[in-house]
């Protein structure tokens, strides 16, 4: 195993200080003040966060200021549109692998049953979902859609606010045995379906009847 860098280091603390909400959506990050408070230098403070950046996490303009990304209406609802896409996207990239028999459910199973069991607290459905998705996202080796999402999945997280869309959260049982159910019948097309309805609502459904 590669040893850890310290940017790398770095970079998963502030990870850490911004989606615990330690450090705020649009709070400016003075680089001195955060290089003294980590007790690092800024080269790889910098480099760190150049990935934040690269994430969704941070806004840079060079030269001028830093700053945690903010959260609007409108990155919301990108992020919620953009979990349905991948997380569909992963569906059908990793159902026909169980369905040959060639790999195993047990992992995304059991992430499922957490979902299932924490369907009412928005906060813990997203950290579940998230879980199942990356172990969904695993299956049979498919390592670019397990990158893809590895590369989604905070910014997803920080825009979300941390929490499922309340909107859809009164259909999350329904929408996570539906998926239970697909996964069983190794039906991909239900797998997705039921995805992207945790993050946005299905088409042809009344969205005032959310």
């Amino acid at each position: 195993m590669a040893p850890t860098r310290l940017p790398d280091e770095i970079a998963a603390q502030l990870t850490d200080d911004i989606l615990e909400g330690r450090l705020r959506p649009g709070q400016a990050l003075n680089l001195n003040e955060l290089a003294a408070a980590l007790s690092v230098s800024r080269t790889p403070l910098r480099e760190a966060i150049g990935q934040l950046a690269s994430l969704g996490l941070v806004d840079v303009e060079p030269s001028r200021w830093t700053r945690v990304a903010d959260i609007t209406p409108e990155s919301t609802a990108d992020a919620a549109e953009l979990a349905a896409h991948v997380g569909a996207a992963i569906a059908h990239a990793a159902v026909p692998r169980l369905a040959s028999g060639t790999s195993d459910s047990t992992a995304p199973a059991r992430a499922l049953g957490d979902m299932s069991s924490h369907a009412h607290d928005a906060t813990r459905l997203l950290l579940h979902t998230d879980a199942f998705l990356g172990e969904l996202a695993k299956v049979g080796g498919r390592r670019h859609f397990a990158r893809l999402w590895e590369g989604s999945r905070l910014m997803i997280r920080f825009h979300l606010g941390g929490s499922m869309p309340s909107s859809r959260l009164r259909d999350a049982p329904a929408q996570i045995a539906r998926i239970g159910n697909a996964l069983s019948a190794r039906d991909a097309e239900g797998v997705a379906t039921g995805i992207r309805a945790l993050f946005v609502t299905p088409p042809g459904a009344d969205p005032a009847a959310d």
